[in-house]
């Protein structure tokens, strides 16, 4: 009951969020925006973003984790509330905390990417954006292979071979990487051939992709 009555409390709130700060920043009201986030922050999160800054992710996923009811909730507003902290520092010029907010929010939302929940069009198409954003960037292999989970999540499968493979150049042909990436084609080869096709990635440039990579470890 109580947990129900959270998450439709936090998706009021996050919908109204976004709208005020939409308007703040179309209105130059940068420091009105911030406030705005802060607040919700607080409300929803129960952290200011004074502590966003100085912990590490490790530390706020402790402090998250007491509370363990309303774990997804709180995730799923950090997320939402740091992707729009990222989007008012890169107004106000400030493309490094830009970065710094967008990573955080990846890790946010990827902790809860398995639960039902997160596999809503609202939510989903927040993330698609941010990826997007992220993309344009040199992040660590960590993030990278988040993105990689997320375009496996929103069955964009053609999408994940190809962050799948960028992370293998990138890692020099890693081993454990590319073990990482023969589990994901024996997943697709348990789908059907509808759900492939849907994700833009046919059975038979899944057999063709694993082979190739199995000719890697070898």
């Amino acid at each position: 009951m109580f947990k129900n009555d959270y998450m439709k409390e936090m998706e009021n709130s996050l919908d109204l969020i976004k709208e005020e700060v939409e308007k703040n920043l179309i209105n130059d009201e940068i420091e009105k925006a911030k406030r705005a986030v802060n607040s919700q922050l607080k409300n929803l999160v129960g952290l200011d973003i004074n502590a966003i800054d100085t912990l590490s992710f490790n530390s706020v996923r402790e402090i998250i984790s007491k509370d363990a009811s309303y774990n997804l909730g709180k995730y799923i507003a950090l997320g939402e509330l740091l992707q729009l902290q990222g989007k008012i520092c890169l107004k106000d010029n400030d493309e490094s905390m830009m970065l710094n907010y967008y990573l955080k929010s990846l890790e946010s939302f990827y902790e809860i990417y398995d639960e039902e929940e997160i596999n809503n069009d609202k939510y989903i198409k927040d993330i698609e954006c941010l990826i997007n954003d992220l993309r344009e960037y040199d992040i660590s292999l960590d993030s990278d292979m988040q993105i990689f989970k997320f375009y496996e999540l929103m069955n964009k499968l053609d999408k994940a071979e190809d962050m799948l493979f960028y992370i293998i150049d990138k890692s020099n042909n890693d081993k454990a990487v590319i073990s990482k990436g023969l589990e994901f084609y024996n997943k697709l080869k348990q789908k059907s051939e509808e759900e492939l096709i849907k994700g833009n990635l046919p059975l038979e440039e899944v057999e063709d992709s694993y082979l190739e990579l199995s000719k890697k470890l070898k």
